[in-house]
């Protein structure tokens, strides 16, 4: 009984080796080395499917606030434990400087952009932060600019 025991040990240890699957430590070595855009979507892949401890890994001390912070509005926000959501980048496009790189990034059916802060620390790309920005067209904006005074002349009239 103790070989048969033995024996089912080392085959599951040798099929778990031969998997094509690496184990989770080799993909954040992986994510070390890869590129600015690379990382960014290893990152966001990580936070759309609730892997928080991952994309920390991947992160800078200030990016491991961030990631808290997500984890935070998650759960605020009352969303389901195994909520998993997809992000879509139409475009990615990074500047890199020696220590550091910003990507600009239009996510798919969004109004806006996310702009990705990364560093770079022993020659690896690290998340840093995340920053939102909501951009109207001019058109837009010249409308709402409009209604707004609009409002604001109307009211005016009112009080006369």
């Amino acid at each position: 009984m103790k070989y048969l025991v033995l024996a089912l040990f080392f085959c599951l240890l040798f099929c778990y080796a031969c998997s094509d699957e690496p184990a989770p430590e080799q993909h954040e070595k992986q994510a070390l080395a890869m590129s600015p855009e690379a990382l960014v979507r290893q990152w966001q892949q990580h936070i759309d499917n609730n892997r928080f401890e991952a994309a920390k890994r991947i992160s800078s001390p200030q990016g491991v606030l961030e990631v808290d912070g997500i984890m935070k509005e998650i759960v605020d926000e009352d969303f389901p434990e195994n909520f998993i959501s997809e992000t879509t980048f139409e475009s990615i496009q990074c500047q890199e400087t020696a220590q550091s790189a910003i990507c600009i990034c239009q996510v798919k059916e969004e109004e806006g952009r996310d702009s990705f802060f990364l560093v770079k620390k022993k020659d690896h790309w690290l998340f840093e932060k995340l920053v939102f920005e909501n951009i109207l067209d001019e058109d837009e904006m010249m409308d709402d600019l409009e209604k707004d005074l609009d409002k604001l002349f109307d009211g005016e009239a009112t009080k006369k």
